[in-house]
């Protein structure tokens, strides 16, 4: 694309002084007020002259008609480096083009650079800006500083050795500040000259497009405009040029908007840019003028006063700069977007062409197929083919490849259109989002108090409105994706043809014969009739490999037009997507509407005249009339379905009332009831809402454009859509019906739920249907009047109907709530029921107040989400239901299990009684146990379904949030102290729910991970705990995390806090923070276990629970001890089932004096080994270890798998050894005591007839 600029014509130094001199001088003269009596006194008037001299030169230099090559740096602090290189590529494009056009040669398509002679470095002689303060220039070496001389001053200074190390060193470091301030300032020079060239370029530029526009001349690659002379290879040659012409057309186009739009931001700072180098320049000035501290080294203060000038003078040169580009934008403010259509219509001109060559081509390539099928068909025909069965194959597979080809070559062409429509598509959306993205930000207003505020709100209206409508017009992301599906579909077929017609040109290309010229292939095929059957054949093989090549060639071009059209897809996929989000994040915070006023109510009187003015709905029954005629087998059909359910209604209810009778029963344990009162419950509600569904949809398809017709079939299908689920919810509340007796709702709840939404199906529905009536076109302004007070009615009721249900008193939750009392739910009951209640009133008000839209699309995804959420409670009460029907069933059956095995051991008289309680037991299943893990689960696997629904709800409204980000809350510090970052409205509403989330998940997120995974994994019990603890502090950890990093609180800002609030309460809570470090180290290392059985001091029991702090064991007393972590990791304890649960156990058995205790030690070991509960391996063992005084004491040691088996091993084995040894004849020793009488009275006998011993002692 050419460049329209004009040449610059030269100007000369004359004799009288320019107007910019002039200027400088009135500005130095007007500066000088002040310091000129100083400047005088110090310079004199050889200075004062040398003065005006450079300011008669200066501008001269700076009058060099071409800028410096390579990029201009940025002055100051470096922030102007993307604006300058746009200017300068801006101002050498203006120059060539404009010295193109003076000298009468027509523009090139490529950007001629005219080279110029190096620029000459400049000294800090040049003034500041007009409008800036001034700069002192009291030094009478403020004149010659250059980079020379601070160069040659830096050697010398770094030659010298007879100075102080720190003197040096700091006069080094000052004049090496210099040099850097003066090359800073040589690289401004170099800017302003572009910039001054740029500005006197803008106006003929800006001209020489607007002339380019109106008459374009953009030159055909081919002269007469067709292309019926050219031969297949220059058509595609000339596609080749074409494409690359379109191509840099586009890279232009691109360029030129990135531009645009770097300038539109750029133009935002340049203003504080201004005042930054005023602000700085005035400070500098103040350093320059002020007292210098007495004892300064001289050279020091010399250095440093020459460094503020350095400094002063980079200044004044960069707001020269700056303020240059300010007004170079401002005079180049048409002249790229005048640009970008001319580059525009310059793609839109290749575009044409390419299109013109292609149908070009595809003319010529169905041409050449059209012969190619002839030639073969006339070669099939004279060919001996039915004899040489090769040759059928391949004259057959030929006309195949044809048939192939002729589909691609049109495939191709659709496809090439189809790339061309897109591409103008996601142009035209491309402006779309920029134009609204600028219109949205030169509508935003600073304050109320601007006049023009009223205005800026009307216009932000209008732009909604308009955002509404381009969200409804923008293409669908899922069609879009769809067609990238279909798009890489069939590149996957194209390039499959390409690799199979690689491989046949492969297998030619290794034939025995040669590969006939284009010369000798058109003369075998105009002397057709002349040859014989070999050459025939020749010229079949020479087809087949023309045929293969051309098809190929069309199949690669084939495949790039669809890898371009996919990419196409892809972008605008992207952008569609961006887009929406755009419109989503600002169209729910400006007003649809004005707020509602008195003016407004006569519209609503008179719409409501007309809505029910009886010529609109007495077409009505005259169109319905008319289609059931045309229908009649439809409509006769349907009503035979209605008059059917009405006639089955009465015993569909009693049925309901039947089932639900027999669902009561504590004996039911059938499911069945439960899936009949539902399906009959849906059957009942469906009557009227599939009349209003067909009359919509018939109104519908008969509306023909009517409006009245079409907006009252619209509002009967809204009408059906919202009344189905509230009819259902109304039938399943029926009295005696699926939620009392099957979900086990009390009466009072279900006969507050039936009241309510009785009269709300009859009021609320009408009024839904009108509003859908009224929005779907009734008249264009309807909606926000008419339509705003029937939604206003609606939300009024819907308030009511809430406010009336879910009282805390009265309401559907009163008895949970006093089962639930003093829980969370209950003690929050003020807070979510006014909440819920006034949220209706609350959409009211926004929607009176003009923001209408926003009111509606709140309120449906309320709607929304209120409805899932009764699904989800409907679907857990449902899972209940039949979990508890399984229970029943599991209890029945193990019932059922213990009388079979009861009547079994009666009627099994022969059976010992040993024999049955030797057998290993095995327990039943604890059904409370599943029943209550199994209902976690279904909980769990709910809620996070609910969370899961409502996200998706109002993911299309999440977005607008990102808008609050403007609202300013707070500030928190950054990275570094000076760095601030701005709180907003969005992080605190994205932070409530992140912290809720985060206590909700780590509830229930471990539970769910146990039950439906560590369960089913071979994991011992302890394992499970510590990965459900770990996993709870880990969610507790992230979720504090994103809280605070929500709320700005992030670790680089608060690190430092964070160390220092470790020392102190690690000093002040040493206790505590060991106990938790501790808890870590015990569910990381598992020295202990939760349950394992452990020996702490004088108490064993087995450990329930590991906590943060603490952990507890639960002794056999079933009491609870409490040990710090710590004390188990530091301290001594006995665990007993740490690596092997295996345990000894031993038994003191006392036999009688006499006893063959070889004997009775097989005995023993013979009971042990018999045991079941007793290990083969350590083997029991039983020895004679003691000789009492009255027992000879056997010892019997043997090993049990469990602790849980000491107690009833114990129990077991020593009743066998009593039982034993009674049938062994072995006694059992007891304790014997000899009583010897050594006196006694003497009369001890009397009246016992009893004799004294003979000795009468």
């Amino acid at each position: 694309m050419e460049h329209f600029a004009s040449e610059r014509k030269s100007k000369r130094l004359s004799v009288r002084i320019p107007k910019g001199i002039a200027r400088r001088i009135c500005i130095c003269l007007d500066a000088g007020k002040t310091q000129l009596p100083k400047v005088a006194g110090t310079l004199g008037l050889g200075s004062l002259g040398l003065l005006l001299v450079f300011l008669l030169q200066a501008p001269a230099e700076a009058q060099n008609p071409l800028p410096a090559s390579g990029s201009a740096s940025t002055g100051g602090e470096g922030d102007h480096a993307a604006g300058t290189g746009v200017r300068r590529s801006t101002v050498r494009a203006l120059m060539a083009s404009r010295q193109a056009a003076a000298s009468g040669q027509a523009p090139s398509n490529k950007e001629q650079t005219a080279k110029e002679p190096p620029a000459k470095e400049p000294s800090l002689k040049e003034t500041p800006a007009s409008d800036a303060p001034t700069v002192n220039s009291a030094n009478p070496d403020s004149s010659a500083i250059s980079a020379e001389s601070v160069a040659a001053q830096l050697q010398q200074l770094q030659s010298a050795t007879d100075l102080d190390a720190n003197l040096k060193q700091t006069l080094t470091t000052v004049y090496e500040a210099v040099l850097a301030e003066t090359k800073k300032r040589f690289e401004e020079e170099k800017a302003i000259k572009d910039y001054q060239a740029a500005l006197e370029l803008a106006p003929s530029a800006t001209s020489d497009s607007k002339r380019r526009k109106d008459k374009p001349d953009f030159k055909s690659l081919y002269f007469d405009g067709s292309l019926t002379w050219a031969s297949p290879e220059y058509l595609q040659s000339l596609q080749l040029q074409v494409n690359a012409q379109l191509q840099s057309a586009s890279k232009n186009r691109t360029e030129t908007e990135t531009t645009i739009a770097a300038r539109e931001a750029r133009k935002k700072e340049l203003p504080r840019f201004i005042n930054d180098d005023k602000s700085a320049i005035t400070k500098l000035n103040e350093e320059l003028i002020a007292p210098i501290p007495e004892g300064t080294e001289p050279r020091v203060r010399e250095a440093n006063q020459l460094l503020i000038r350095a400094k002063l003078a980079t200044l004044s040169s960069h707001l020269r700069r700056v303020e240059l580009e300010q007004r170079t934008y401002e005079a180049e403010n048409e002249l790229l977007p005048l640009r970008k259509e001319l580059y525009l219509l310059e793609e839109k001109f290749y575009q044409a062409q390419l299109k013109e060559i292609a149908e070009e081509l595809g003319k010529r390539r169905e041409t050449q197929i059209g012969k190619y099928s002839d030639l073969l068909e006339r070669l099939r025909k004279q060919l001996k083919v039915s004899d040489r069965s090769k040759d059928s194959k391949d004259v057959s597979d030929l006309k195949s490849q044809i048939a192939s080809w002729r589909e691609l070559v049109g495939e191709q062409s659709r496809s090439r259109t189809k790339l061309e429509e897109e591409r103008d598509r996601l142009r035209f959306l491309t402006d779309r989002y920029r134009t609204m993205v600028d219109r949205l930000g030169n509508t935003s207003t600073s304050g109320d108090s601007s006049p023009s505020s009223l205005n800026v709100s009307r216009m932000k209206s209008l732009v909604a409105n308009v955002l509404r409508r381009q969200r409804e017009d923008l293409p669908k992301t899922e069609q879009l994706n769809r067609e990238l599906e279909d798009c890489q579909t069939r590149i996957i077929s194209v390039q499959s043809r390409i690799l199979e017609l690689d491989d046949l040109k492969t297998k030619y290309e290794n034939g025995e014969t040669a590969r006939a010229t284009s010369a000798e292939y058109e003369m075998l095929a105009s002397d057709f009739e002349t040859l014989n059957e070999d050459q025939k054949r020749t010229l079949l093989v020479a087809t087949e490999r023309r045929i293969v090549d051309e098809f190929r060639i069309d199949a690669n071009n084939a495949a790039e037009t669809l890898f371009n059209l996919a990419v196409v897809y892809q972008s605008l996929i992207e952008h569609v997507t961006k887009y929406r989000k755009f419109i989503d994040e600002h169209i729910l915070w400006i007003r649809s509407t004005d707020p509602f006023g008195l003016a407004d109510w006569k519209a609503v009187v008179d719409q409501t005249k007309r809505f029910f003015d009886l010529s609109n709905w007495r077409e009505v029954p005259l169109r319905i009339g008319e289609d059931f005629r045309n229908h009649t087998w439809g409509y006769t059909g349907a009503i035979l379905g209605l008059l059917l359910l009405a006639y089955y209604t009465k015993r569909m209810r009693q049925q309901i009332s039947k089932t639900g009778i027999l669902a009561s029963k504590s004996t039911t344990t059938s499911f069945m009831p439960t899936v009949q009162s539902i399906a009959l419950c849906l059957v009942l509600a469906s009557p009227l809402p599939m009349i209003h569904l067909l009359l919509g949809w018939r109104l519908l398809s008969i509306a023909h454009g009517e409006q009245f017709l079409s907006a009252l079939g619209w509002g009967l299908l809204v009408s059906a859509r919202y009344f189905f689920p509230l009819e259902v919810l109304r039938q399943i509340a029926r009295s005696g019906g699926l939620a009392e007796n099957h979900f086990q709702w009390t009466a009072h709840s279900t006969s507050v739920l039936r009241s309510q939404l009785r009269w709300l199906i009859d009021l609320a529905i009408p009024c839904v249907g009108i509003y859908a009536i009224v929005a779907n076109g009734l008249e264009p302004k309807a909606e926000e009047t008419l339509g705003r007070v029937v939604f206003g009615v609606l939300l009024f009721m819907c308030s009511i109907f809430l406010i009336n249900t879910l009282h805390p008193r009265h309401g559907v939750f009163r008895e949970y709530l006093v089962a639930n009392s003093g829980g969370w739910i209950d003690r929050l009951r003020f807070v979510w029921y006014t909440g819920l209640c006034a949220a209706p009133i609350v959409l009211l008000g926004m929607s009176l107040m003009g923001y209408h839209y926003t009111a509606t699309r709140l309120a449906m995804h309320l709607h929304t989400s209120f409805m899932t959420l009764v699904g989800i409670l409907l679907l857990y009460c449902i899972i209940c239901r039949w979990l508890l029907l399984r229970k029943r069933t599991l209890i029945v059956q193990q019932a059922r299990q213990r009388l079979e095995e009861a009547r079994r051991r009666d009627t099994d008289s022969t059976a010992p009684v040993l024999a049955a309680t030797s057998s290993p037991q095995t327990d039943p299943t604890d059904l409370s146990q599943i029943n209550a893990q199994t209902m976690r689960l279904v909980s769990s696997t709910l809620f996070f379904a609910a969370i899961a629904a409502i996200a998706f709800i109002w993911s299309g409204v999440l977005p607008a949030v990102g808008a609050l980000d403007s609202i300013k809350l707070w500030t928190v510090t950054g990275a570094t102290p000076e760095e601030k970052l701005p709180v907003t409205l969005a992080n605190l509403l994205l932070a409530i729910p992140a912290a809720v989330m985060t206590i909700v998940a780590a509830k229930n997120l471990p539970g769910l991970l146990e039950i439906a995974l560590l369960q089913h994994l071979p994991l011992e019990n302890a394992v499970r705990y510590a990965i459900t603890s770990i996993s709870r502090y880990t969610i507790l950890m992230l979720g504090i995390a994103m809280t605070f990093n929500s709320l700005g609180v992030r670790w680089a800002s608060v690190q430092w806090l964070v160390a220092a609030l470790g020392v102190g309460l690690g000093f002040g809570l040493q206790e505590i923070f060991a106990n938790f470090v501790s808890g870590l180290i015990l569910l990381f290392e598992q020295p202990v276990r939760v349950g394992d059985v452990v020996t702490v001091g004088d108490t064993t029991g087995t450990v329930s629970k590991i906590r943060m702090r603490a952990t507890t064991v639960m002794n056999f007393d079933q009491q609870e001890l409490v040990i710090p972590n710590k004390d188990l990791v530091t301290g001594r304890l006995l665990n007993w089932t740490l690596s092997d649960s295996t345990n000894r156990m031993i038994l003191d058995i006392g036999v009688a004096y006499g006893t063959d205790t070889t004997r009775a030690c097989r005995i023993l070991r013979e009971i042990c080994v018999e045991h079941p509960n007793v290990l083969k391996d350590p083997e029991p063992t039983a020895f004679f270890e003691i000789i009492g005084d009255s027992t000879l004491q056997l010892k019997v040691r043997l090993f049990l798998s469990s602790l849980d088996l000491r107690l009833p091993t114990r129990h077991d084995l020593l009743t066998r050894v009593h039982e034993r040894f009674k049938q062994e004849d072995i006694e059992m020793s007891y304790p014997t005591r000899d009583l010897h009488i050594r006196s006694m009275p003497k009369d001890w006998t009397t009246g016992v007839g009893l004799k004294p011993p003979p000795n009468g002692k």
